[in-house]
């Protein structure tokens, strides 16, 4: 045999010799697996559509109570067996059917199993994360009619004259779930499920989707969640997917792989590792910068800041506004009246604006200078007080700059003289509109005033040594 038949011999050996390299591809899965290194091409877009369900949510926020009202009017036209259907299929991805997934994965694809292990870290991941949004949220469910009410770890709500106000973080006190509408945690454990049986079965994927959406629109109709809620879910639930099922096949037994892909399979779990703790921290900073750019700005657009129900139909509270919440407040409470101590500087453009939009609207709005901690001329409280038991005032607004301080004085002593309800009762609600349990000053003042201003209010006279402060509704231009 020459040189030149032995080289030949070597690179191509006849079909069938032992070190002839085995073609797998004739025993591959005709579907393509959605995990592998090909199809993940740009695994950017797997963080994408997390992210653009979370913008989703925020944006469809100001529409939820409209859909809200017209999914549950629709569901009293729909059957007794569809609703008895939709009760049914919501609970996909709950405790009993993903013990029932694994039962069926252990007896059928025992191969599969130990990959399930990243099933119960995402689903106990989700449940924490999901939990924890819950409370700090605190939203109420639809039945509440509030769509626009976010209580945060500082506010209450009223469930029920029996209960009082409750934050949505005091488990056990009776609160139940009903501040609990966002996210969704039967769409976020129906994603951690569907996705998980995607990833380790390919072709079940429209199926997974189907009953994805299946879950999520039979909350809404039911009556139990927003659209918002639902999309904020899956939102959440997709992310930690991201996170905890990763990129490339699921766990196959030694035998199931070629001797390459064992070689490789730990320099790509490395790969990985690296690049997911750096899109992890850029989606923590992103969803930091959103967090703060929500809190500082946008929420203040769409809800009034520091907002409250003193006497309903008469009386509210808020700190200072933003054209678009101050017309929006007024529209909705038919607001006659604003009391103004002092969100603004007296000469500054947000004052001028503010005042503009006031008599644009038809509103009479008073200012009264007082100090940012609840101080000042105690006259300007008796005079508030007047006002604020003035019905011709009703509806009116008593507001300051952050809405916790001044204001809270002035319900303080309408309170105490209206309902004569003792200090030590109504302070306790100051903390409900962030007034800081280190500052003494407002304390400090009602010790010293209270009795005077309630005094002067009763006997319609001015307290001595202070400028006396003109009824503003008596005036010939009010």
């Amino acid at each position: 045999m020459n040189s030149s038949e032995h080289q030949a011999m070597s690179v191509n050996p006849p079909v069938g010799e032992p070190n002839q390299p085995r073609d797998r591809s004739e025993d591959s899965p005709v579907a393509p697996d959605p995990m592998s290194r090909d199809y993940n091409a740009r695994p950017a877009r797997r963080w994408l559509m997390p992210g653009l369900l979370g913008l989703a949510a925020l944006a469809f926020i100001p529409f939820d109570g409209m859909v809200s009202r017209a999914a549950i009017a629709a569901k009293d036209d729909l059957g007794g067996d569809i609703k008895r259907a939709l009760e049914t299929w919501q609970q996909f991805g709950d405790l009993g059917t993903v013990v029932f997934v694994l039962i069926l994965i252990a007896l059928l694809d025992p191969g599969r199993l130990r990959s399930c292990l990243r099933l119960v870290v995402a689903a106990g991941l989700t449940f924490l994360v999901v939990q924890g949004m819950k409370m700090a949220i605190g939203r109420p469910r639809p039945q509440f009619e509030d769509s626009l009410a976010f209580l945060f770890p500082w506010g209450t709500y009223t469930l029920s004259p029996e209960l009082g106000p409750r934050h949505a973080w005091e488990i056990g006190s009776g609160i139940s779930s009903d501040l609990w509408s966002m996210p969704s945690s039967h769409t976020a454990a129906a994603v951690v499920l569907g996705m998980f049986l995607t990833w380790l079965y390919p072709r079940l994927r429209p199926l997974m989707w189907a009953l994805i959406a299946i879950v999520g629109v039979s909350r809404v109709l039911l009556g139990a969640h927003y659209p918002s809620d639902v999309v904020m879910g899956a939102a959440v639930a997709l992310l930690i997917c991201r996170v905890v099922y990763p990129r490339g096949r699921p766990f196959m037994s030694s035998s199931e792989r070629e001797p390459s892909e064992q070689a490789e399979h730990p320099r790509r779990a490395r790969s990985s590792l690296h690049k997911g703790f750096i899109i992890g921290a850029a989606l923590i900073g992103m969803i930091g910068g959103g967090a703060v750019l929500w809190h500082k700005v946008i929420r203040h657009e769409l809800f009034p800041r520091n907002f409250g129900v003193v006497v309903e139909d008469r009386i509210y509270r808020s700190g200072r506004l933003t054209e678009r919440a101050m017309r929006s407040l007024i529209e909705q409470r038919q607001i006659k009246t604003i009391l103004d101590l002092g969100a603004f500087d007296p000469d500054s453009e947000r004052e001028a604006w503010t005042q503009a939009i006031a008599e644009d609207m038809g509103v009479n709005r008073f200012r009264f200078n007082l100090i940012g901690d609840g101080t000042g001329n105690p006259n300007y409280y008796v005079q508030a007080l007047r006002m604020m038991t003035d019905e011709r005032a009703w509806p009116m607004l008593v507001n300051c700059g952050a809405g916790s301080e001044r204001t809270s004085v002035a319900v303080m002593l309408y309170k105490n003289l209206v309902e004569s309800e003792p200090m030590q009762e109504t302070y306790p609600e100051t903390f409900d509109f962030k007034h800081d349990r280190e500052d003494w000053e407002m304390l400090a003042y009602l010790a010293d005033w209270r009795e005077a201003i309630i005094e002067s209010y009763r006997m319609g006279e001015p307290i001595a040594g202070f400028d006396p402060v003109p009824y503003p509704l008596d005036q010939p231009d009010s």
